[in-house]
């Protein structure tokens, strides 16, 4: 399934006239108000799923985030992440970044990757989503792009190649991003493409009408391209990674505990 990342109903009723006080130049609202923003957001999305109560799996999510946050670029937050059951990331089970450092790992991501590395560059590139304030910019009609926050506020709709553009380049940044951070975290930056090349679809008529994500042949070959310069051979799994997914694969299978449906933050727009 391919899914736009960006934002819907909820963040456009909360920015309903809000002031962009970070001026014309940056079209970006201030960091306070992001930091509001997002924790309303992220307390409808923690409602409204299912979050994994198990200390050892938030334990250790957490703490591969916070190693990848003191590499990241960007703007610094206080970074919360959770695993909830829900999967809203479309094929690549992509995790959902809300403005102001909150991150929803979905269960489906931990279980689709082959190692701590894919997990490791996927987290990150959710992360860099988020430091970039990716999100914010788009809500503030950024980037030459004023038709991406009506899209977003407007399921069911193609988007504007332009708005298109922006978004895209978005992902591709957030690309460029992950696999700095993961190698600096002291892991091998390979395991974001081995993930995107294995899990994401290949381009068609309709995902190049809706889908945010850059054509998979494109996206493949820009994080080649980005590898080029950097070290190989870091970190690819531990045995607490390979127990967390034994873990997480028993509390997604146990029953009568089933997931939720979160708001539409995003649009899932192909099956």
């Amino acid at each position: 399934m391919v899914r736009t990342r960006f934002l819907a109903f909820t963040l456009a009723g909360l920015l309903l006239g809000a002031p962009n006080r970070a001026g014309a130049d940056t079209n970006l609202y201030d960091v306070k108000l992001e930091t509001a923003i997002g924790a309303a957001m992220a307390r409808q999305v923690s409602n409204q799923s299912t979050v994994l109560d198990d200390l050892f799996v938030r334990d250790y999510v957490r703490e591969l985030g916070h190693q990848l946050a003191k590499r990241l670029p960007g703007e610094k937050y206080s970074w919360e992440i959770e695993v909830i059951r829900e999967n809203q990331g479309g094929s690549t089970h992509e995790a959902v970044a809300i403005p102001g450092g909150h991150i929803f790992v979905p269960a489906p991501l931990i279980l689709a990757v082959e190692n701590e590395a894919e997990l490791a560059g996927m987290l990150a590139h959710s992360m860099a989503h988020v430091a970039a304030r990716d999100s914010m910019r788009i809500a503030a009609r950024a980037d030459g792009a004023p038709g991406c926050f009506a899209y977003g506020a407007r399921a069911g709709f193609a988007a504007p190649s332009e708005c298109l553009d922006t978004l895209r380049s978005y992902e591709m940044d957030a690309d460029r991003t992950a696999v700095k951070t993961a190698s600096a975290a002291g892991y091998d930056p390979i395991g974001l493409l081995e993930y995107v090349r294995r899990t994401q679809s290949p381009a068609t008529a309709r995902s190049s009408l809706y889908s945010t994500l850059p054509p998979r042949a494109e996206r493949i070959a820009a994080l080649e391209e980005e590898l080029v310069d950097l070290p190989k051979g870091g970190r690819w799994s531990s045995s607490e990674f390979a127990a967390v997914q034994e873990k997480v694969r028993q509390l997604t299978a146990a029953p009568g505990v089933g997931p939720k449906n979160p708001p539409t933050l995003f649009r899932e727009d192909e099956p």
